[in-house]
């Protein structure tokens, strides 16, 4: 969970549809970068800092999405990266 822009959007559209209730879940939260108020946020895995995490389904440019664990980016990795896409 980042700015919670997509969640709130999400819990709008599917409010119209008048559920009995919507909950959501995340492993990782940055409410520090919260934008939108009041989610219904259920469960919270980890509050992280703001780093790049990759791996378990998370990446950047496709990348490192097939780890089987989370791994925090370093930015030599980062600048490896931007260089080898330009």
């Amino acid at each position: 969970m980042d700015t919670g822009l997509t969640l709130h959007f999400l819990c709008r559209t599917l409010g119209l549809r008048e559920p009995a209730s919507i909950a959501a879940v995340t492993l990782l939260d940055r409410p520090y970068r919260r934008l939108v108020d009041e989610l219904p946020l259920r469960f919270v895995g980890f509050t992280v800092p703001d780093e790049l995490f990759a791996g378990y389904g998370l990446g950047l440019d496709e990348r490192w999405r097939a780890l089987p664990d989370l791994h925090v980016v370093s930015s030599v990795a980062l600048s490896r990266a931007a260089t080898e896409a330009a």
